[in-house]
């Protein structure tokens, strides 16, 4: 330790320590003068870009919430109007299939009509009249 006090980094010297503390104010003042106010003035609008950045991704946030909840509705309705659409063609295909049904049935009737008509034996009702 005695080699570090003898090398006199630790002595006390007024004149270097008057001169060091006048370099220190010249410095101090010329960084505040010149060179804190452009890096405050650039870290502001640094900090300006940052927030306006924040604020549009809050924007596009939002919009995209809402689009995303529009999309929603407009799907719902979607469905709800496919639900609709499928009820409507099955009571017509329902009733389409009772009219066939309908028809076939009446035609089926005919048939049996014609049939009874063509097997009767109309020659014995001539000759009753005869």
């Amino acid at each position: 330790m005695s080699n570090f006090l003898a090398s006199g980094l630790i002595e006390v010297v007024p004149g270097l320590m008057i001169w060091t503390l006048i370099a220190f104010g010249i410095t101090f003042f010329v960084l505040k003068r010149f060179a804190f106010g452009p890096i405050q003035k650039t870290i502001d609008e640094r900090r300006d870009r940052i927030r306006s950045a924040v604020d549009e991704a809050d924007k596009a946030r939002e919009e995209a919430r809402e689009l995303l909840e529009q999309h929603r509705q407009l799907i719902a309705e979607a469905k709800g109007d496919a639900a609709d659409i499928l009820a409507d063609a099955r009571k017509v295909a329902d009733a389409q299939i009772e009219r066939v049904k309908e028809e076939a049935e009446v035609e089926r009737e005919r048939r049996l009509i014609d049939d009874a008509i063509a097997e009767l034996d109309f020659s014995a009702l001539e000759k009753e009249r005869a």
